[in-house]
């Protein structure tokens, strides 16, 4: 269950955690330490690059193992297709920007 301290644990005070290489495309080898350390998977995110991850890929490891969720670096202006993919892959459907949102 991981290091303790005084009867408590490091994951039994955590109600969510990101994992944020982002650049690295082993999301299995990046969650994993988590998950044996006590983490639950549907509290955990995995994070990635906008322009050196595959997000679509990424979000089918999060979907398909039951992970909690996905967090996007370096999100710009002509991101909105990168998020398509990973909404897709989530939730069926293509992500959709308000106007300025995306700077």
């Amino acid at each position: 269950m991981g290091p303790a301290w005084n009867g408590h644990t490091l994951t039994g005070n955590l109600t969510y955690g990101w994992e944020m290489s982002y650049f690295d495309s082993d999301y299995a080898g990046r969650l994993q330490p988590y998950v044996d350390a006590g983490m639950g998977k549907n509290q955990l995110a995995i994070g990635v690059d906008t322009g050196r991850t595959d997000g679509p890929a990424a979000a089918s490891f999060v979907r398909q193992n039951g992970y909690g969720g996905i967090m996007v670096f370096n999100v710009t202006k002509d991101s909105t297709s990168y998020l398509s993919g990973i909404s897709n892959a989530l939730y069926g459907q293509n992500t959709v920007a308000k106007p300025g949102c995306l700077v």
